[in-house]
């Protein structure tokens, strides 16, 4: 399928790259306005994402790259490197986007390139460090289901799938059933023991995220009932390094395995993606996607595969702005409210670290939150910020889902559930900002497809036509073959013992 990217998007970006570049750069470099950010420009060993642009092979027509792969794309724009120009990282299989450390003329090298639309740096990226599931209305949706027919990957700094709340132990489990380490590039999501931000806990950030979202409860702890979508099933995404660095690119990685192992598991498809991490040196009040391709253009992909990206605002205290990637327009970026009133908390009160804009979708509960930790088998009662409203939400979203697939036979698109979530929620306001915007409400949500249902079957019986008084028949004759029930007076076969059997997914 052919896309494009949209006029009003590359002149966007040109003007901005125009104005930011240093005085004389036009001159210096060729394709100089591929480079995303000045800094680029600085240096040797920058870290870089370049994103490459279809071939165009008349104006306006794309050629048809069915025969060429992403992989192969790169590969032919990397072998035209000169060598000692820098050396490249990681590589997207369904996009043709790859990470590179580059010297300055490498960095020239591939701007003089007509396949490389853009070069941008490889960000680093940071987390984004009582049970808020009543406050979402959710619990009669986790007794009906629980997210049963779902997977939320969870992408950040590993899973401890040993943990008895996470299915544990080993790995594939009965609840995080595949995964993959893009940090350290093995195929070990296991979340590491290196010290937290505060120098003295093990970090346990995507254990507490995988736990919020789809945890299952275990008796002796009163204080975590299971997560929001308990039937829910886990992959592992780790993009952590184990020096304790991650980047974008390891991020892209992940979302891009997503794309390409969606339906490793066909009764468990991967419908979410929970994104606790972020750019917090990026903060947007519109849309970020101009200044972001290669994040934007995986996003995209997602979105047409129908899997919905949950992201994390950021705990900058902003008032008008909030972090990459949330800032992106395909995806659904999470602010946090506090879950229960003590001390100066107050319950859905948007917490004050909570990054709020006109362009945030949605809020979820935090503060503080009891949820599996590492190592071992233990929890923590102190999970909190932007990091856990965004597990919340897509644990909410995993029994929407659930639920649509089961009373209207298919999965709600990224657009309607989008919809549904921001048009449903309880309307909360931020006193730092004045911002409204809606908290997550699971039971609305749900009542809003399932009422909908109601009224179709219940215009569809007004309009039927009134029915003729049922005539005798010979009864028919049947013969049995195999498994199958063959009425030979109609030709009409049905499965199992002479009644018709119905499976809803």
């Amino acid at each position: 399928m052919k896309s494009y990217l949209p006029s009003s998007i590359i002149l966007f970006g040109l003007l901005a790259l125009l104005a930011a570049l240093p005085a004389g750069a036009n001159t210096q470099i060729i394709g100089y306005e591929k480079i995303q950010q000045t800094d680029i420009l600085e240096g040797d060993n920058v870290e870089v994402i370049i994103t490459l642009r279809p071939v165009v092979v008349n104006e306006g027509e794309e050629e048809d790259l069915s025969f060429l792969s992403s992989i192969d794309q790169q590969r032919q724009v990397i072998a035209r490197l000169s060598q000692g120009s820098g050396t490249v990282g990681l590589q997207l299989q369904s996009l043709p986007i790859f990470s590179a450390s580059l010297t300055q003329q490498g960095v020239k090298e591939l701007a003089a390139m007509n396949e490389v639309y853009s070069i941008e740096k490889n960000w680093p990226v940071v987390t984004y460090t009582a049970q808020g599931i009543p406050l979402m209305s959710s619990t009669v949706a986790r007794n009906n289901g629980g997210g049963g027919g779902v997977a939320v990957a969870i992408v950040d700094t590993g899973v401890n799938y040993n943990h008895p709340a996470l299915g544990g132990p080993g790995f594939p489990n009965q609840k995080v059933i595949g995964g993959y380490d893009f940090g350290d590039n093995d195929q070990d999501p296991m979340e590491g023991d290196s010290l937290g931000a505060d120098g003295l806990e093990p970090s346990s950030h995507g254990t507490g995220c995988a736990g919020i979202a789809a945890g299952i409860y275990k008796k002796g702890q009163n204080d975590y009932i299971g997560g929001v979508a308990p039937e829910a099933k886990v992959y592992a995404l780790k993009v952590w390094q184990a020096d304790g660095n991650a980047s974008m690119m390891a991020v892209l990685k992940a979302w891009d395995w997503c794309l390409t192992h969606q339906n490793d598991d066909p009764d468990h498809p991967i419908m979410i993606i929970s994104n606790s991490i972020g750019i917090p040196a990026i903060q947007e009040s519109n849309s970020c996607d101009p200044k972001m391709p290669a994040l934007s253009q995986v996003a995209n992909k997602l979105t047409a595969k129908g899997i919905t990206l949950f992201i994390a605002s950021g705990n900058d205290s902003m008032t008008e702005t909030i972090s990459a990637p949330s800032c992106l327009e395909q995806v659904i970026s999470v602010g946090a409210v506090y879950d229960e009133s003590k001390g100066e908390r107050v319950v859905d009160k948007v917490t004050g670290y909570s990054n709020s804009s006109k362009i945030l979708d949605i809020l979820a509960p935090s503060e503080f939150t009891t949820t599996p930790s590492s190592p071992g088998k233990i929890y923590t009662d102190r999970f909190n910020g932007t990091s856990a409203a965004a597990p919340y939400a897509a644990g909410a979203a995993a029994l929407i889902q659930s639920q649509h697939k089961k009373t209207q036979g298919r999965f709600l698109s990224v657009s309607e559930l989008k919809k549904i979530m921001t048009e449903n929620g309880d309307v909360v306001l931020d006193d730092k900002s004045g911002i409204k915007k809606p908290r997550v409400n699971v039971a609305k949500s749900i009542a809003t497809f399932n009422s909908e249902q109601k009224k179709t079957t219940q215009r569809v019986a007004e309009k039927a036509p009134a029915q003729a008084p049922p005539q005798k028949r010979k009864p028919a004759q049947k013969s049995y073959s195999g498994s199958l029930f063959i009425d030979e007076d109609d030709d009409e076969a049905t499965k199992g013992s002479g009644s018709t059997t119905i499976i809803g997914y």
